[in-house]
């Protein structure tokens, strides 16, 4: 979607100004010189750190020492791009780096409002530097440049002067600061703020002062939406009463109706040394929804989703909570009704395998509000050899509610084998038996090969003879006997509390993921090679892309349900 030419304008205007670093504790957000009425406003606060911690990270010089990289360099745009940024460098007297630490390394807002009959909103950016003069030094080196734009001194309000821009964008130019909005109203009303410090801003409004509340001030970048005011012309924000999805309506059902009574969304971004934490939050308590939603959120003063076992080289997995039996059972009120006749269809799959069973009154009771998956590296004691492409081993974690849970969920765990066992002549390999040992007390049923498959190049299924376990309250699944045994050995540890809720739980490790394609380095090699790729052209790449996943440490991605609040946030380690 291309930007509008206002838009443009704007965001223009606001890359014209330098801003030295400025003390959180100095100065107050730009919300408090934004006039009310604002339906989303943003600002940025001293990003100079950010900006020279890219410029001096590994993975900047090993992305510009690229195979990939140099090969961009030679030609016609890589070119054009040169010429365009050596202009704008003498343009500004400095190059884009030092440009970019002063541009952000103050404050930066931008605050959209409402335009009644029209779809385009007016909007006012404010950038503010901290050395007297700076702005109007740089409004000097680029005078020609704006005026070249029709860019025109018009009057002044107080003592600050007034430039228009064909009448469609009007910027205030003081010597530490500058507003650039798209109506003159908008820019006086700004500029009044600004200058006296003090009257009605859009930081007095509550929807804003709750956000305030809830995910604090102080941060590196804060996002706000005022969805009181998008309710007044959407009720339900666009989001629909039911969802048409099942998994869809599973994971965000109770997450959209609460945005949907929720004054504000909010959304903030802090980055240190060796990271950064994304979050989103909404206002709202999720013990006010109704029984309906109640299957979504476990208790804020619970620890919710469980911590996912630390085997070793944990790859990544997930954990959830939902109450599965009340959504199952409250699926007409939140799936669309086309959708339905899917729950009976598989009910009827079902009674084949467990007649006489309802799986919503006698199935799904049994099993807890817990489910985790997870992938880690496994070995290969079943095999003489080993795969011609090395899988990672996957695991499910089920909580047991009932002990008749596990009697289901071993029933399920047979008929999967006998029912992969009917498609192993298809596969290439002979058919698994049941078996099973005992490993730290705890009873563990396994498939195996009645004779060990020998090879060093075994196809892919080979990778997997599924297990199953269980620990106390916790049925284990998963495609490797080996796996299953670090399962049991982790579960069976003392349980570390996190000291925070987590609805949700998304981890990703990158070093053990690095090991995993450097096994398989051979496999991937020789894909490329047959898509016409020279050896040293697939080889070279491969190393860049292992290089770059190495140097990146974790992500994670989880949930959590607060006495006021729900938030989601997105963290990130680097190395």
């Amino acid at each position: 979607m291309k930007l509008s030419v206002l838009q443009s304008r704007l965001m223009f205007a606001a890359g014209l100004i330098v801003l030295p670093t400025i003390a959180r504790g100095e100065t107050k957000s730009l919300a408090e010189s934004v006039p009310p009425g604002a339906i989303a406003f943003g600002e940025i606060f001293g990003l100079k750190p950010v900006i020279q911690r890219i410029q001096d990270s590994e993975i900047r010089q090993q992305v510009l020492a690229s195979p990939q990289y140099k090969a961009f360099e030679a030609t016609p745009q890589h070119a054009k791009m040169q010429a365009g940024k050596t202009l704008i460098e003498g343009q500004i007297g400095m190059d884009l780096w030092t440009a970019g630490k002063q541009l952000l390394g103050g404050q930066v807002g931008v605050a959209v409002y409402p335009q009644p009959g029209r779809k385009q909103p007016n909007a006012v950016a404010i950038v503010r530097a901290t050395e007297a003069g700076a702005i109007k030094k740089l409004y000097e080196r680029l005078q020609p440049v704006l005026t070249l734009a029709g860019v025109a001194s018009t009057e002044t309000i107080g003592d600050v002067q007034v430039y228009a821009l064909q009448g469609k964008l009007f910027v205030g130019v003081s010597d530490d600061w500058l507003a650039a909005a798209s109506t003159k109203d908008l820019l006086t009303k700004t500029v009044g703020l600004l200058t006296k410090s003090d009257g009605n801003s859009l930081a007095s409004a509550s929807a804003y002062q709750s956000m305030t509340r809830q995910m604090g001030s102080e941060h590196l970048i804060r996002g706000f939406v005022n969805l009181d005011m998008i309710r007044q012309s959407s009720a339900r924000l666009g989001i629909p009463k039911k969802s048409d999805n099942p998994i869809g309506s599973l994971l965000a059902s109770g997450i959209l109706e609460l945005a949907v009574r929720s004054s504000f969304f909010g959304i903030t971004l802090d980055v240190h040394d060796k990271g950064f934490a994304l979050t989103a939050g909404i206002e709202g308590d999720t013990k006010e929804l109704g029984q309906t939603y109640e299957s979504f959120f476990s208790a804020a003063t619970s620890d919710g989703a469980p911590r996912l076992p630390q085997v070793k080289d944990l790859m990544g997995g997930f954990s959830l909570h939902r109450n599965f039996a009340d959504w199952y059972r409250h699926r007409e009120d939140l799936i669309q009704d086309q959708v339905l006749p899917g729950f009976d269809k598989f009910e009827s799959g079902l009674a084949n395998i467990m007649p006489g069973k309802d799986f919503g009154t006698d199935v799904l009771p049994l099993f807890g509000s817990n489910i985790s998956f997870l992938a880690a590296p496994q070995s290969y004691d079943h095999l003489d050899g080993k795969p011609g492409v090395q899988l990672p081993g996957f695991a499910m974690i089920i909580e047991l509610a009932d002990a008749g849970g596990y009697d289901i969920a071993q029933l399920f765990f047979q008929t999967l084998v006998t029912i992969t066992n009917l498609e192993a002549g298809k596969q290439g390999r002979q058919p698994w038996v049941m078996s099973s040992e005992t490993h730290d007390d705890t009873q563990i049923a396994y498939a195996k090969f009645l004779k060990k498959p020998k090879g060093d190049r075994l196809p892919i299924v080979f990778n997997f003879v599924p297990a199953s376990a269980r620990v106390g309250n916790k049925f284990v699944l998963t495609s490797s006997i080996s796996l299953c045994r670090q399962i049991v050995d982790e579960l069976k540890k003392p349980a570390v509390p996190e000291g925070r809720n987590r609805n949700l739980n998304l981890e990703v490790h990158f070093g053990p993921i690095a090991d995993m394609l450097a096994t398989n380095r051979e496999f991937f090699a020789a894909r490329e090679i047959q898509k016409g790729k020279s050896s040293e052209e697939v080889n070279s790449g491969i190393d860049f892309g292992l290089k770059l996943i190495r140097s990146l440490d974790s992500f994670r991605l989880s949930s959590s349900v607060n006495p006021k609040s729900f938030q989601a946030q997105l963290e990130g380690q680097w190395k």
